[in-house]
């Protein structure tokens, strides 16, 4: 099977906050590509605004187009990292000199109706990319472009696999790893991806045919993975109040493979994470207190109790300047008087009790940095979009 890809990563859209793993995770996709046999720039094309280049509409559709019109591709992969918008139910790419150009955004829904018709039997498409509604007129306008031929039609329609980093309305989480020294953030999803593809999970790896010694990532098996693996790792690093990420995916082929693991390679990289998170350590006081600030700030009761609880359970000691928080009997309510006093007092002590921020997410349209001050918290935009970040005051 004659296999190609096109990988597009832009951390900078216009003047939206700059992500951090876009074009590098396009990067590592490519490498990736490298690896499973792929011809450099012939078949697998890198498009990405590192070292400040443009990503623009018309390097995709030209990369797009050699390869529908060249000899012989059986599938091509369309891989995007960056921010996103979704229009009317329609997800928008952003590229480079977005939103001030109209034009310069990739309209997803659009591509995929043609890409039916390209002549490719297998097209995959991956997002890595948040899926919300934009806010304000200029936003709103961002049509994008389709970056597949329009053929006129005549052509048996073929399967298109889509793949996306979190449900529609939601946002595409970059997240630091708690157990790194380093600032930088990773792209959850993307992560979760390259871990599968490249052949660390083992439970995954399909046998191949008579005389195959190889293995394979099969299209559906990557999607279930996906489901299970991304929610694991947010509460693996304690983010489930901070991240709402769940991956989505439209699948229409029957039996497609992404993937082809040598039997080698399979038996070494089996069951090693390439960039797994390691698990965050239990709560302690303090980031007890850290997350009940950060939920009583934001209005959200049932994640102060929710905390307060997992506290609880943990058997937390009571320190001078918070009361205990008990667990010997519980009510008809599922905690104890003295448990559901103790937590109205630890939500109004632990406001001004500790100082230090917590863990930052960085999103691909938001950013959300919760932190506990003896102040008060400050909201502020974290781009045109509409979402709104948590800062310390």
């Amino acid at each position: 099977m004659v296999r190609a890809g096109i990988f597009i990563g832009v951390d900078q859209a216009g003047d939206l906050q700059k992500l951090s793993d876009a074009a590098t995770g396009a990067k590592r996709m490519h490498e990736w590509a490298l690896e499973q046999g792929l011809p450099d720039k012939t078949h697998a094309k890198l498009l990405t605004d590192a070292g400040g280049k443009k990503v623009r509409p018309d390097d995709i559709t030209d990369a797009v187009y050699e390869l529908c019109n060249g000899a012989g591709v059986d599938q091509l992969l369309v891989y995007f990292a960056g921010h996103g918008i979704n229009l009317q139910r329609g997800d928008r790419w952003l590229l480079s000199e977005a939103p001030v150009k109209p034009y310069a955004a990739v309209n997803v829904m659009g591509s995929v109706e043609l890409a039916r018709t390209c002549g490719i039997p297998h097209v995959v498409v991956i997002s890595d990319a948040c899926r919300v509604a934009p806010q304000g007129i200029q936003n709103q306008n961002i049509e994008g472009v389709e970056i597949f031929p329009n053929t006129g039609g005549g052509e048996k329609t073929r399967p298109v696999d889509q793949f996306f980093a979190c449900y529609l309305g939601r946002t595409a989480a970059e997240v630091k790893d708690a157990a790194s020294e380093s600032a930088t953030y990773s792209a959850l999803y993307t992560d979760a991806l390259l871990d599968a593809l490249l052949g660390t999970r083992s439970d995954i790896l399909a046998p191949g045919g008579t005389g195959d010694t190889a293995k394979y990532i099969k299209i559906w098996a990557l999607k279930d993975y996906l489901d299970a693996e991304v929610p694991r790792r947010v509460k693996a690093l304690r983010l489930e109040k901070k991240v709402n990420q769940n991956p989505d995916a439209i699948i229409t082929s029957r039996d497609g493979w992404l993937a082809r693991i040598e039997a080698e390679v399979a038996a070494t990289r089996g069951g090693r994470a390439v960039r797994s998170p390691a698990p965050v350590p239990g709560p302690t006081l303090g980031s007890m207190s850290r997350d009940v600030t950060a939920s009583a700030s934001q209005g959200k009761p049932d994640d102060v109790t929710k905390t307060l609880q997992e506290a609880i359970a943990a058997g937390l000691p009571a320190p001078s300047g918070l009361p205990a928080l008990c667990s010997t009997s519980r009510g008809h309510s599922g905690r104890s008087t003295s448990n559901r006093n103790a937590e109205s007092r630890c939500v109004e002590r632990a406001s001004r009790a500790f100082s230090r921020p917590s863990q930052t997410v960085s999103c691909s349209g938001v950013t959300a940095t919760f932190c506990a001050s003896r102040r008060s918290t400050a909201r502020a935009p974290a781009c045109s979009f509409g979402s709104t970040t948590e800062r310390p005051a």
